[in-house]
């Protein structure tokens, strides 16, 4: 991995962790370099973390399988690249890494040929920046060219202006004028109407029609108070006709069955020895019955 990355023609730096791969406490002193890689990232600027070793048994390679370095990996910031063993080997770490290479040989070339390209897009960003820049500045002259020669002579400019001015004055007072002559023209014929319509002589047509006004309602007042005053003679007159005391008066009585004071219709309502009283159009008679007949 040293020997590839060294040929690169790229300024890398290189930071080795050596820690155990294989036996017991290994994946402890991995996840420990894991950590103390991210406590330094800030520090050294570190880019990416290649998990690497060369093949072997399955036992060998078991370390790698270990849940706890599966988290660590997962938890790490700076991006990890899982380069173990040979082709064929798989473990969790190479699952949970952000990108796995076949071998350690592999993730070396892949990270040349990454930073190759990736230089390659910057050079070529640049340049086509660059001419995009000179382009824009070509186009700029061109303008600021073109808009110098569109500039005249102040002086010419000024008397364009003044003349413009001048113009604009003459027409300014054309037009006032003839406000100023159609307003005149208003104000006389207002002054006519007003002449026509003066307060004294609408003050005294006002008064007249209000002398009418009072005439006529005095007129409709009297005319409405006598038509009233018929009806309710002739609305007396009816209820006098209808008044019960008026029957009373031509000799006829009520009688009231006491005490319910219930008005006497038939001989039948009352019995010997009840109480009536007798209403008369002047006074009343309290009254016991003796006998009852049903006929006269």
């Amino acid at each position: 991995v040293i020997k590839i990355l060294g040929k690169s023609a790229l300024p890398l730096e290189i930071y080795i962790f050596p820690v155990k791969v294989q036996g017991e406490g290994a994946s402890a002193e991995i996840i420990q370099a894991i950590e103390e890689a991210n406590r330094l990232a800030e520090k050294y600027s570190f880019d990416l973390l290649i998990l690497c070793r060369g093949g072997g048994s399955i036992e060998d390679l078991w370390p790698f399988n270990e849940e706890s370095l599966a988290r660590a990996i997962f938890h790490s910031e700076i991006p990890v690249i899982s380069a173990i063993g040979h082709e064929i080997d798989f473990t969790i770490a190479d699952l949970v890494a952000d990108f796995r290479a076949p071998t350690p040989t592999g993730a070396a070339e892949m990270i040349v040929t990454q930073l190759e390209k990736t230089r390659t897009f910057l050079v070529d960003t640049y340049r086509r920046i660059g001419l995009q820049i000179q382009n824009i500045l070509k186009l700029k002259r061109q303008y600021f060219s073109t808009l110098a020669q569109s500039l005249s002579d102040p002086r010419r400019l000024l008397t364009n202006w003044r003349l413009s001015l001048d113009d604009l004055c003459n027409r300014m007072i054309r037009t006032y004028s003839g406000i100023i002559t159609k307003n005149r023209r208003q104000l006389t014929e207002l002054e006519r109407r007003m002449h026509t319509y003066h307060p004294g002589n609408v003050i005294r047509n006002a008064k007249q029609r209000c002398l009418r006004y009072e005439r006529e309602l005095e007129i409709f007042m009297r005319q409405l108070i006598s038509r009233k005053q018929k009806e309710v003679e002739k609305n007396m007159a009816s209820l006098d006709l209808l008044n019960p005391l008026a029957v009373l008066e031509r000799g006829y009585s009520i009688t009231y069955l006491k005490p319910e004071m219930e008005i006497v219709k038939s001989s039948t309502q009352a019995k010997t020895g009840d109480k009536l009283k007798v209403r008369l159009s002047s006074g009343s008679l309290d009254c016991t019955v003796e006998k009852t007949r049903k006929r006269s």
